[in-house]
């Protein structure tokens, strides 16, 4: 008889053994009580199910992975070691057909974690994947009327593609593989980069104009007459830069020791930039604010999490940013600018705000595609840009 199902913590790393023996007693003392209380629609845990064939996990979103069992009746501690491994098979919402499991492999680390019955010999392995098309790197236009983005699809030059926010008329505007793009807030040009570096160009294709011979991430200043950006050196250090938008007057917030500075973002009053710092010492990733000198610093975030991508609303009033490490199947989380009133939205990454403050656009990895979509902060309504 089919065991019934329970919704327990989902492990946000790949290392198991990261987890504490009171989390994983936790977690196993619950597995064969019946049904928990579960918890609100879009919070970080996975409901786990044990059935005579296996182990099924499931997150709020509808995403689900079996794992195959041979003891998935007992209910057990986990024991992570040995050399078997399990390939997972997995259903993704709204569709009739199975594919390979690679978006959330974590859904069943989080069985294994509660051992629940799986066989526990060793790690799961999933399936290296490639993406077979790409809408992502999403810009809202100042105006609120356009989105730009990057694309790349099977029988297409990449490129940087324009598309309104009613997502029709979407068209090309310059090919090539770029990287990182940002409006400026006249609504004139967009800031690039590639591998040589941050350029700008207009929103016709013309006037492609090198500004560094490095970096990337750009983000124009409130009053356009910057940009900010990041470079990273050959042991992964991250700095951040500061260049005039003609290409003068460059300038180093250079972070202390071996610690990085990534992927910056100006406040509306362009006083400060949020940004994701990231410990030489234990590789932890939080978000930070600081003042545009390097000083000032205040801390957002202070948990385990990886991070990426924060972005100040126009309004000054949230920061939005992606928890994890591959920005399409991330948590979309937003917060206040002192960290307060952190809550989750959605999943997606690589983020970019209306210029209203009430939408976020973003890109979602299906299967083997990233598209684009928008949410509404405060409703929580999704629309599709992209297909």
């Amino acid at each position: 008889m089919d065991a019934p199902c329970r919704f327990v913590p989902w492990v946000r790393t790949l290392g198991i053994a990261a987890m504490t023996e009171r989390e994983r007693a936790e977690s196993a003392r619950g597995c064969p009580n019946g049904p928990g209380p579960g918890s609100p629609e879009g919070s970080s845990e996975v409901e786990v199910c044990r059935f005579s064939a296996g182990v099924r996990t499931r997150n709020r979103s509808g995403h689900q992975a079996l794992a195959p069992s041979t003891a998935a009746t007992s209910c057990r501690k986990p024991l992570i070691t040995g050399a078997a491994e399990h390939i997972v098979e997995g259903l993704m919402p709204n569709t009739g057909f199975g594919s390979r499991w690679r978006a959330s492999g974590l859904l069943l680390l989080t069985a294994l974690a509660a051992g629940c019955g799986a066989e526990v010999g060793a790690p799961i392995h999933v399936e290296p994947f490639s993406i077979k098309s790409s809408d992502s790197a999403p810009a809202w236009s100042p105006d609120g009327r356009q989105v730009a983005y990057l694309r790349f699809h099977p029988g297409s030059a990449p490129g940087i593609w324009v598309v309104d926010t009613a997502g029709v008329a979407p068209h090309a505007i310059l090919a090539g593989s770029w990287g990182f793009l940002d409006w400026s807030p006249d609504g004139t040009h967009l800031a690039i980069s590639a591998f040589a570096g941050i350029y700008t160009v207009k929103l016709n294709g013309d006037s492609l104009k090198k500004i560094t011979t490095t970096g990337f991430a750009p983000r124009w200043s409130p009053d356009g007459k910057e940009l900010v950006f990041q470079t990273r050196d050959t042991t992964g250090i991250g700095t951040i830069w500061i260049v005039s938008r003609d290409g003068t007057g460059l300038r180093s917030l250079a972070p202390p020791g071996t610690d990085s500075w990534d992927e910056p973002d100006w406040s509306p009053d362009g006083t400060h930039l949020v940004h994701i710092r990231r410990s030489g010492g234990t590789g932890l990733a939080d978000v930070y604010v600081m003042d545009t000198t390097g000083h000032a610093e205040q801390r957002l975030t202070t948990d385990v999490s990886e991070k990426q991508g924060p972005v100040w609303s126009p309004d000054g009033k949230w920061i939005a940013v992606s928890f994890g490490t591959f920005a399409p199947a991330n948590d979309l989380w937003i917060m206040r600018p002192d960290g307060t009133e952190a809550h989750r939205l959605t999943y997606g990454g690589e983020l970019s705000w209306s210029p209203d403050s009430r939408r976020i656009a973003y890109s979602l990895l299906e299967f083997e595609t990233v598209v684009l979509l928008t949410i509404d902060i405060a409703t929580l309504r999704g629309t599709e840009l992209t297909r």
